[in-house]
């Protein structure tokens, strides 16, 4: 298998944006790895995708440790420890995808191997109307959000040409990385759990240190919904439960020799 297609998710529905974006997608030699907070029936999502047949292994999040304010983290090491593929690519839950992004990802990674991200805007509509297992607006809907809300400034800046990054522009909403690094890396340091965000620029920070560098393909563009509107998330706009100083901190012991960019959150992981 070439690409383990990694897609960690709590929310309902959503599932109609996933069979869109993997059905139109010109590389097909990928599995799915889903990591699923909701764990819906597996009948059901084999049944709604059904062009992926055993192609779509489901794994329940592991349960969350005392104290943390999510398990985010731990989810995609778990799922990472799943992966199979000679790349992972990241997939956030609502985001809209172009038909040849993944493929454009591999082409990448053939040419210089390292850390990559694409780009894309924040979009609204339609309205969220039911809250089902594969669905939120009553139908299946696979085309992208209907408006922008927010554009991405990145976009214009280099005009669909692929740029080399500093780690912390390195988003793994939409990205993509080989799965060797990331087992080497010892995926995700799930500390960041304790906190909001900045979690996979812990990654991509240790991920230079060993040499693989990042990148931002500015012509692989993904539209994702702002989900806010469905799901306010209480933390996001909490600045005391910002990772922002964990990282800091890290980056800093990392510096000064005493933090290793090597973790063990892979190794016998089976919760």
């Amino acid at each position: 298998m070439e690409v383990s297609v990694l897609y960690v998710t709590n929310r309902l529905g959503g599932i109609d944006v996933l069979k869109g974006n993997l059905e139109r997608q010109t590389f097909q030699d990928f599995e799915v790895v889903m990591v699923d907070g909701q764990l819906r029936d597996m009948t059901l999502l084999t049944s709604f995708l059904v062009r992926l047949g055993s192609r779509l292994r489901q794994f329940a999040e592991p349960p969350r440790k005392d104290g943390t304010l999510t398990n985010i983290w731990a989810a995609y090491n778990k799922g990472l420890s799943k992966c199979q593929g000679k790349y992972v690519v990241f997939l956030q839950d609502y985001i809209w995808i172009p038909p040849g992004g993944i493929a454009r990802f591999v082409r990448c990674q053939e040419r210089q191997r390292g850390f990559y991200t694409g780009v894309g805007n924040v979009g609204e509509g339609p309205e969220k109307t039911v809250d089902g297992a594969l669905t939120i607006w009553g139908y299946p809907y696979y085309g992208p959000p209907e408006r922008i809300r927010w554009q991405d400034p990145r976009i214009g800046a280099w005009d669909g040409q692929v740029v080399k990054v500093d780690p912390d522009m390195w988003e793994n909403n939409w990205a993509c990385a080989p799965r060797s690094a990331l087992l080497e890396l010892g995926g995700f340091d799930e500390e960041f759990d304790f906190g909001w965000a900045w979690g996979e620029k812990d990654l991509a920070f240790r991920a230079l240190k060993l040499g693989y560098k990042s990148y931002m393909d500015t012509g692989n563009r993904c539209m994702a919904w702002w989900h806010d509107t469905f799901w306010p998330n209480p933390y996001k706009d909490n600045e005391t439960l910002s990772n922002k100083p964990r990282l800091d901190t890290k980056l800093a012991e990392m510096a000064a020799g005493k933090r290793s960019a090597r973790l063990n959150y892979l190794e016998n992981r089976d919760g």
